[in-house]
């Protein structure tokens, strides 16, 4: 069954749509930032994206921003204005908290990666299930998938963040296209690692539609 398109709106219409995506070294964050960033110009907006990338090579903390819309001019996004959190490591998503508000949407890798500063002693590693209570409780609409295992499923756990990218496409709310997202995929990997990364999306596209189709 082809996936659905029905979530683009016109460029002219859309001030800003402000994404977060935080995650820990070696998870993709830069790629997942993007493809996320590819999309939106092939949709036609204007965007802007800037990286944080602390220890990225030693499993540190990452933290890419992407700013779309008619016209952006920064890719900074202010407190509690992110429109849509990516976390590929669940207890990231505290670390990046101030960015979260009423009008957030969160899709949180619940498959713990544990991060270098909980493996060092400097800290306890917190309950995935809490920091979804906790994000709920400050107004953020979460969603929840075991994304490692949906990119072991499509040939290769590497591609968890494609499948939260399809997580994000199915939430139908971001002005983006669902085939944009697919262009922006065959736009920036190699032939060898398009299908795999193809059925990630797609795994992780079924999954948020199951889970709105739930609720």
């Amino acid at each position: 069954m082809p996936l659905s398109c029905n979530n683009s709106r016109k460029v002219e219409d859309l001030n800003e749509f402000n994404v977060v995506v935080v995650g820990l070294g070696g998870q993709g964050s830069i790629l997942l930032s993007q493809l996320i960033a590819d999309a939106a110009r092939i949709e036609g907006y204007d965007v802007q994206t800037a990286e944080t990338l602390g220890m990225a090579q030693r499993g540190g903390s990452v933290i890419g921003f992407v700013r779309y819309g008619k016209e952006i001019y920064t890719p900074m996004i202010p407190e509690h204005a992110a429109h849509f959190m990516i976390a590929l490591e669940a207890s990231e998503a505290l670390r990046a908290i101030a960015h979260v508000g009423q009008s957030t949407s969160v899709i949180l890798n619940t498959r713990a990666t544990v991060p270098l500063n909980v493996v060092l002693g400097q800290d306890t590693y917190p309950d995935a299930k809490k920091i979804e209570i906790f994000l709920r409780s400050v107004g953020a609409k979460t969603y929840s998938m075991d994304a490692t295992d949906l990119g072991e499923r499509a040939g290769d756990s590497k591609t968890s963040n494609v499948a939260m990218l399809g997580g994000m496409a199915a939430l139908g709310n971001t002005g983006v296209l669902v085939e944009n997202y697919r262009i922006a995929l065959k736009k920036n990997l190699p032939e060898k690692l398009l299908h795999q990364n193809l059925c990630a999306f797609k795994l992780g596209h079924d999954a948020v539609t199951a889970l709105l189709a739930s609720n």
